[in-house]
C-alpha cells in the first residue's frame, strides 16, 4: 500500500498529497514543519548540523518527533537497499 493511498484514506486531498510529493508548502503548518525537519535531517548526511538547523529543530521538533524522523529515514533506506538487492546481485555476476 502506498503512502498516497493511506493519506487519501485519511481524507487528505489530491492537492495536499501533491504538495508533499513536490516538496511544496501544504495547508497544514505542522506538516510543513515536520517536512522541513525531515529534509534537514535527511540532507545532513552525517555532517554536523549548522546552528540555524539546530535552532530550528530545538524550537519546533520534540525529541520524540526527531527520533521518529531518524527512524523512518533509516527504515526507508534499509527498505530501498533490500528492494534493490536482487537487481544489484544480477549486475555483479
Amino acid at each position: 500500500m502506498g503512502h498516497s493511498y493511506l493519506l487519501k484514506k485519511e481524507g487528505e486531498t489530491g492537492d495536499f498529497i501533491q504538495a508533499i510529493i513536490a516538496g511544496n508548502e501544504t495547508t497544514d503548518r505542522r506538516i510543513n514543519t515536520l517536512l522541513r525537519a525531515t529534509e534537514y535531517v535527511f540532507h545532513a548526511d552525517g555532517d554536523i548540523f549548522p546552528a540555524h538547523i539546530l535552532n530550528f529543530l530545538q524550537e519546533h521538533i520534540t525529541k520524540n518527533e526527531l527520533t521518529g524522523i531518524i527512524g523512518f529515514i533509516s527504515l526507508k533506506t534499509i527498505s530501498n537497499h533490500l528492494n534493490n538487492y536482487p537487481a544489484s546481485k544480477k549486475l555483479v555476476k
